[in-house]
Order: structure tokens, then sequence, then C-alpha cells
């Protein structure tokens, strides 16, 4: 704990780092926050509070590939000396315990069984008739009304015009409804992309012929729109108009949920809410607007909100019931805040969504150690151990 590493422990912190990409970015945060000035002047429950967050990290790793305490410890030992941090007082002490008597990170073991979210969904035709996808196999459906080819490839379905089939003017529209703990990926005919998440219903022509390509959304699906300037994109929900100049976005639109959000990862949408104006978006800036009636734009991160469609939980200071209303609707289960304190704790972190609700249950927890999770039957039931600073925000790292 002198600040001195050995040749061996650097060797074992750079074959670390080269494991995996999650690894660097670990290091990277880590490097950031604690060579700054005030770093050196932490508290112990500073300290402790930054042991839980890599005991989170780690304890996932062990998860998937056993590591043992010992490599543990030595990694955030010699990690910490590449950053130019001195281990001392608490963290010594601690580490010391953690080594000698073999203790491991304490672990939620429930909800070992709920496993994450898979490709599903269902095509309801014009016609009635609902065609039923999942993520293996591969399918073709010829839709005389439509005068389209249905081609279905792993968790992709795609629409394509047949120049053979049937001609006419009318619009022929198709609902692709994704059920909770799915997600699916539709290509209009127009040769645009639709990420869609959980819980989520899309309604469209299964050809466009009229002078506007527009489709009806409830849920959150991420877009990637194919210019055409005489035939504008227009995204439907049950508040807002979105017009499309040929771009990518995410736009999460519950019905039920009194926000809605319209984030700009490239090109430009502007957004019109019934009864209000017309807002545009540049890149990086979001549209929320509360009860379909006060809107409001500010500057975020945009691959953060968009990270789901791309197989990652991102969070950037997100309330706790922000974060569990995303994690219910992946995993289907239902969650019940025991606590109401709880919902306003802010969290930053990066969580796989091929992971088992018990391992993105533990970081939480292990990043604030306060929270208690509970499943009961389908229930996931969030307590605290006693009050808590709802202020408080939390780092969790993966």
């Amino acid at each position: 704990m002198a600040g001195v590493s050995t040749a061996a422990e650097n060797q074992l912190v750079e074959q670390w780092m080269n494991e995996d990409p999650s690894h660097g970015r670990y290091y990277n945060q880590m490097l950031k926050e604690f060579t700054q000035p005030s770093a050196m002047q932490m508290t112990d429950e500073e300290i402790d509070r930054f042991i839980r967050q890599f005991d989170a990290f780690v304890l996932a790793e062990n998860n998937r590939r056993e590591r043992i305490v010992q490599r543990r410890t030595t990694l955030l030992r010699a990690a910490a000396v590449w950053a130019g941090i001195l281990l001392t007082g608490a963290t010594a002490t601690y580490l010391y315990k953690m080594t000698t008597s073999g203790e491991t990170a304490p672990g939620i073991q429930l909800a070992d069984t709920v496993k994450p979210g898979e490709s599903k969904a269902n095509i309801i035709l014009s016609d009635g008739d609902t065609i039923t996808l999942d993520g293996a196999g591969d399918m073709l459906y010829m839709d005389g009304a439509s005068g389209v080819t249905i081609t279905k490839r792993g968790g992709l379905i795609s629409y394509k015009h047949d120049p053979a089939g049937k001609e006419t003017q009318q619009e022929i529209h198709n609902t692709i409804a994704v059920p909770v703990g799915g997600e699916y990926i539709l290509e209009l005919a127009d040769g645009s992309k639709v990420w869609l998440n959980a819980k989520t219903t899309l309604h469209f022509p299964a050809r466009f012929t009229g002078k506007h390509r527009t489709v009806e959304l409830d849920g959150e699906a991420y877009f990637e729109i194919a210019h055409e300037a005489r035939k504008p994109f227009v995204v439907r929900t049950s508040t807002s108009d979105i017009k499309v100049y040929g771009t990518k976005f995410n736009v999460s639109a519950y019905n039920g949920e009194a926000m809605h959000t319209t984030t700009l990862c490239e090109g430009s949408v502007s957004v019109k809410a019934a009864g209000g104006e017309e807002i545009f978006l540049k890149p990086g800036e979001q549209l929320q607007l509360v009860n379909g009636t006060e809107a409001s734009v500010k500057e975020v991160n945009s691959n953060a909100y968009a990270s789901w469609h791309a197989g990652s939980f991102v969070f950037e200071n997100e309330s706790l019931y922000q974060i569990m209303n995303q994690l219910s609707k992946w995993y289907d289960v239902e969650v019940v805040f025991a606590d109401e304190s709880l919902k306003t704790l802010h969290f930053t972190g990066d969580l796989q969504r091929d992971g088992n609700l018990s391992d993105l249950l533990n970081m939480i927890q292990i990043a604030h150690n306060e929270i208690v999770f509970e499943m009961q039957n389908n229930i996931l039931v969030v307590r605290s151990k006693k009050p808590i600073n709802p202020n408080h925000e939390t780092n969790f790292l993966h």
C-alpha cells in the first residue's frame, strides 16, 4: 500500500485491460476521478463507496469468469498505483481483510432465473392474420394485398416492394407489436430501419404510396430514416408529430407515461405537439414533452438514450425510478417501490442488456448498499435499509 506496484502487478493490470473494452473504460474513469487533487483528501466513507463501485464491476466479471478475490484485490491495488492513488487507512484495512479472510462482495441471490429479453414480436397483417416472429430461422411471405415481399432473417423483418405483386395506390397498413421482454428490428419498404424496444407497437404502411411516409408509435423505437426529399417521414405518437429530414433519432412515447422524449443523434427533426409550435432539434438535443403540452429542449448525450438498440443500458444521472422502469419492460417484471424516497436516487453507469437481472441489481446495490431488492413471485420490491439522502448520485461502472 506504499504506492509501488510490482512488475507482475503491472502485467496483470495490462492483461486485465486488454481482455475487454469495458475494463479500459473502467480504468479511464477511475483515472479521471482519482487523479484529481480532491481525491487525496477522500474521507473513509468516500473510499468505501469507491471500493463498492469497484466490487460491483468485478462482481459481474466474477459471475462470468469466476475470478478469485485475491486477483480482484491485486488489480485494485496495482491499478490504483498506476493512477497515482495512495491507498491508506480504511482502504488498506479493508483490502487486507478481503484478502486474508476470503470474503467476497455481497451479492443478491434472487431473480437468477429472470433472463433478459429476446427477439420476439407479432406482425398483424391488414386482413387480421398474425405472423409470429422470433430470433431464429428465416421466413419468406408474399402479401398479395399490398404487393410486398416480407422476409425474416433472425431478429430482422424486411418489407420489399414486389414488382410482380399487386399494384395499388391504397396504403395497406400492418402492425408490429413487441411484447414486454422483447425487441425487434423492422426494415420498412423505403429502406428505413426501426429498432423496436420492449412493450412497443408500430403501425405502418406495408408500402408507402401517399405524399408522406407516416408511421404511428406507441412505445420506444430508434429510427434510421432513408432520405426522400419529396416524401417526408413522420412519426406520430399520442402527443406529437415528429417530422424527419433523413436522420437517426430515438423516440420514447409510451401511452400512459407522462414523459415523452425525442432525442436526435444525427440530422434534423422537428416536433410539434397538439396546439403547440413546431420545434426543431439539433444533434445532441432532446425534446421532453410532459403530459402532452409542456415542452422543453436540453442538451444530452444522445448516444446514451439510443444505446439500448446496440445492446447496452447507459444511464447518465438517471433516477432509480427511470432505471427500474426500463428494466421492468426488458426483464418482464413488475417493480414496486416500498420506499418512495428511493425513486429520486440518481445513478450513472453502463450495463449490458444481455445479463441476468440479478447481475444488474447486484451492481446497483453494491454501488448504494442501503438499497434492498426482494423478488416476490414476479414482483420486484425495492426498499431501503434506513432513511437516505434523495439527492445522492452514485456511479456504478461496467
